[in-house]
């Protein structure tokens, strides 16, 4: 007796199309890798308009460090909420001397915002910031319910 197997023509279709779109994903993340370190910074899309940070989390808060070199910190804004921390400002542009020709023009100028998502429960009132060398550091207390709580669990014999 012969067994029937039913096939599903869609089924292979299906999964070219996610082998398409894995290989796809792989050549653009390659190619804006590769964008950003031969495109000169200050071109709008590039790591240049990126903020980059470092977030941490330790016991009793959450740390984050953010690089904005060459910013004047009345520059610079700051806002935390619940579920998030918005990092934004704005590099002043220099005054172009028209008598002199620039050869190079990289520096920083324009605005730049950078949202950061926080997953654990913080108080957004708490929060402390400080800017040392282009280097802004926000600390924030987490709330009761997320600070880490250890328990001695005796064994029994």
């Amino acid at each position: 007796m012969a067994n029937i197997i039913r096939r599903d023509p869609f089924n292979e279709l299906d999964r070219q199309i996610s082998s398409l779109r894995r290989s796809m994903n792989r050549l653009f993340n390659e190619l804006m890798d590769w964008t950003e370190s031969v495109i000169p910074y200050g071109e709008k899309g590039t790591a240049f308009g990126d903020v980059r940070v470092d977030v941490m989390e330790r016991d009793n808060d959450i740390l984050i460090k953010a690089d904005v070199p060459g910013l004047d910190e009345k520059n610079l804004d700051i806002e935390v909420t619940e579920n998030d921390v918005t990092i934004s400002g704005k590099y002043e542009e220099e005054t172009k001397d028209e008598g002199k020709g620039y050869i190079v023009h990289e520096r920083r100028s324009g605005a730049f915002s950078r949202t950061v998502p926080i997953n654990v429960d913080i108080v957004p009132e708490q929060a402390k910031a400080t800017f040392k060398n282009g280097v802004l550091e926000i600390t924030i207390p987490k709330a009761e319910s997320a600070k880490r709580k250890a328990v001695k669990v005796k064994i029994n014999k």
